[in-house]
C-alpha cells in the first residue's frame, strides 16, 4: 500500500504537465505600428496579369481603396511617404497554374502589401479573393474585405 502514495503523485504530476499543455498558447502578436499610427500612404501597385485592362483596373482599384480609407476614418490619408506612419501599396494579381494537362486553375486576389516608412519592413500583406476577370462590382465588394482586415490589425488581432 506504501506505493499509493507514490501512484497518486505520479498521476497528478502527470495531470498537470497535460493541463499546462492544453492551455491557450498566447495570442500572436500584430506589429505596434498599426495600433500606434495616425497617417497613411496609399500607392498603387499595378494589376499584374490583367493585360490590357490593368491601367483602368489599377485606377478603379486604387480609388475604391483610398475611398474606403477615407471613409473608414482609422486613418488619415496622406499625399507623400514622408508624411506617413505606414505606406501601403495595393495591387489586383492573377495567375494560372497546372496548365499542363490543357487546362488551368485560375487565381486573383487584391493585395495590400503594408510597410513601415521609417524602417521600409514589410509589417504585413492582406489578400482577398476575387473573381479571376476582376471587374468594378468584385472591387466594390472586396475593398471592405480588406478595410475589415485592415481594421483587425489596428484592434491588435489578426485577420
Amino acid at each position: 500500500m506504501k506505493s499509493t502514495p507514490q501512484l497518486a503523485a505520479i498521476t497528478a504530476a502527470l495531470f498537470l504537465t497535460a493541463a499546462s499543455f492544453a492551455q491557450t498558447p498566447p495570442p500572436i502578436p500584430v506589429p505596434s505600428q498599426f495600433t500606434t499610427a495616425k497617417t497613411v500612404f496609399l500607392a498603387s501597385g499595378a494589376a499584374i496579369a490583367a493585360g490590357a485592362q490593368d491601367p483602368l483596373v489599377s485606377r478603379e482599384l486604387y480609388t475604391a481603396m483610398a475611398t474606403a480609407l477615407i471613409k473608414d476614418g482609422h486613418y488619415h490619408l496622406v499625399a507623400a511617404p514622408a508624411d506617413a506612419d505606414l505606406s501601403m501599396v495595393v495591387s489586383a494579381v492573377a495567375f494560372v497554374t497546372d496548365v499542363s494537362r490543357g487546362s488551368g486553375t485560375s487565381y486573383a486576389f487584391v493585395r495590400l502589401a503594408i510597410y513601415d516608412t521609417k524602417t521600409n519592413a514589410l509589417l504585413w500583406t492582406i489578400e482577398e479573393p476575387v473573381n479571376i476577370y476582376l471587374q468594378q462590382k468584385d472591387i466594390g465588394k472586396v475593398v471592405p474585405e480588406v478595410i475589415t482586415d485592415l481594421d483587425s490589425l489596428a484592434a491588435s488581432k489578426v485577420p
